[in-house]
């Protein structure tokens, strides 16, 4: 069973349970709806406004079922509750709180691939196909490869200690870029090179190619003086059709297609996806009082 979350301007943690008013939320529920058993709510959020409104301790019983959540709970000094508010399950069954969008309707394409279109509109990075991180289509599908040598020309110093503009030109093995021969100039910029420079991870757009001399540009943020991407540095590419070949990768293009090769034993017809929407499930902010 979820243990209740109690919160009273500033956040606090119990297990007791206040025996009244409360306020229902269910799947089937309603956010227009006033909160009773008979009329639930169906967010957290919408749970939430009620409950603060009271002038007595809230206790909010949730249905068991998935909530596709379109928002985060948020608890401000502002929007705080005159008394205590519980959260808990109405049940010994856990509710499942979704951040993220379904993704379904698939359809067989060619070469093993299915695709199905999402709202255009609609960009992630991330893709969760039943309960498991799938993997956005790169090359090499295993390992990395490594960077030979990496240079770069500021443009803009500013105050800080990385240079607030400059252009990066990062050499690599030319046979590292196969795979990105022959492409036109916008689909190359959609392409992604990660690398993994020590304890940092830098993302990176290709701006321009030189394949035939493993030249790769970027700009941006400057490299920091004491890590920067140079001789040695582990890489991928990702990020484009060309990268997906292997069970459990995907791609999203710029038209709305979103590619997915299958894992043994999926099926596709019935298989649970979600693309994540939300950065945070819940957000509570606290204002200090001065001593």
């Amino acid at each position: 069973m979820l243990k209740p979350l109690i919160l009273a301007g500033m956040l606090t943690l119990s297990v007791s349970l206040q025996a009244a008013p409360t306020v229902y939320v269910a799947p089937t529920g309603s956010d227009a709806a006033p909160g009773t058993r008979e009329q639930p709510v169906y967010s957290l959020s919408a749970a939430y406004e009620l409950a603060r409104q009271s002038s007595d301790s809230t206790t909010v019983l949730i249905a068991p079922g998935t909530y596709l959540m379109t928002r985060p709970l948020t608890v401000t000094a502002e929007n705080a509750p005159q008394a205590p508010v519980c959260f808990r399950s109405l049940t010994d069954e856990k509710p499942v709180f979704v951040g993220g969008m379904p993704i379904r309707d698939w359809k067989p394409w060619k070469n093993g691939i299915w695709r199905t279109r999402v709202p255009q509109l609609a960009r992630f990075d991330q893709l969760y196909v039943e309960g498991r991180h799938a993997t956005r289509a790169r090359t090499p599908n295993v390992g990395y490869f490594m960077v030979w040598d990496g240079g770069e020309t500021v443009i803009e110093r500013g105050e800080d200690r990385m240079a607030t503009y400059a252009t990066q030109k990062i050499t690599v093995h030319e046979a590292d870029l196969a795979s990105l021969r022959g492409m036109a100039p916008g689909e190359l910029n959609r392409v992604t090179a990660l690398f993994y420079h020590k304890w940092d991870v830098t993302r990176k757009p290709i701006e321009h190619m030189i394949a035939d001399s493993g030249y790769l540009f970027f700009s941006g943020e400057g490299m920091k003086s004491w890590n920067p991407i140079g001789a040695g540095t582990r890489y991928v590419l990702d990020n484009y059709l060309g990268a997906l070949d292997t069970p459990g990768e995907w791609y999203l293009a710029d038209d709305g297609w979103l590619y997915y090769i299958p894992r043994e034993g999926e099926e596709m017809q019935t298989l649970t996806c979600y693309a994540p929407l939300l950065g945070n499930w819940s957000r509570f902010t606290v204002r200090l009082k001065n001593p």
